[in-house]
């Protein structure tokens, strides 16, 4: 009887981490996005894990140019898509890119979120980098649950004297001034990064 008990308790333990990142999670953390996680995905596994058919590999680059490198989008234009960067030599995940309104953090952080939501995750105000220029609108939050992700913002909405203000190439400006709500900012990506061993 004991060793049956021990038996089921080591398959438990066996398939308990396959099941708590399952293919068809679309939740995402430091360290882990879907079934992909750090430390332990390689490029190879993707096929597997996601299908073959659902991946896309290109040449990709950095916000503001620089060397290309390989990667792969899975579920290129839907709703699940992820931007997957490797590194140069192709033989390790660099980061993953989450683009597709499907993924949210447990905290609630996803494609669309707006300023208020960022705010309640920062525990305050934040700065972003004025547009005008290729890392425009990167948020630069380090507090609460924001840190350690690279999260883009965009307008959704059409106001040119707001956009005038809000164009200040290489400049930081406040969430809380005046032209953000006017623009109606929201996340339009979201950068999730691997630290590789």
């Amino acid at each position: 009887m004991r060793c049956l008990s021990l038996a089921f308790f080591a398959c438990f333990v066996w398939i308990a981490p396959a099941a708590a990142f399952d293919a068809a999670d679309r939740t995402f953390q430091r360290g882990r996005v879907g079934a992909i996680v750090e430390g332990t995905t390689r490029p190879a596994d993707l096929a597997r894990l996601y299908g073959a058919g659902n991946l896309r590999h290109e040449s990709m680059d950095e916000p503001g140019g620089g060397q290309l490198h390989p990667g792969v989008f899975i579920f290129h234009g839907t709703p699940d898509m992820l931007e997957v960067h490797f590194t140069e030599d192709g033989k390790e995940i660099d980061y993953v890119v989450v683009s597709g309104k499907n993924w949210v953090s447990k905290e609630g952080l996803r494609i669309g979120s707006q300023v208020a939501d960022l705010e309640r995750l920062n525990g305050g105000p934040f700065a972003f980098y004025g547009f005008g220029f290729d890392y425009g609108g990167q948020v630069l939050a380090q507090g609460g649950t924001l840190a350690g992700y690279s999260i883009f913002i965009q307008p959704t909405r059409d106001d040119a004297a707001a956009m005038r203000e809000l164009t200040k190439p290489e400049t930081e400006i406040s969430s809380s001034h005046p032209a953000v709500s006017k623009v109606a900012l929201a996340v339009s990506s979201i950068r999730v990064e691997f630290a590789r061993k």
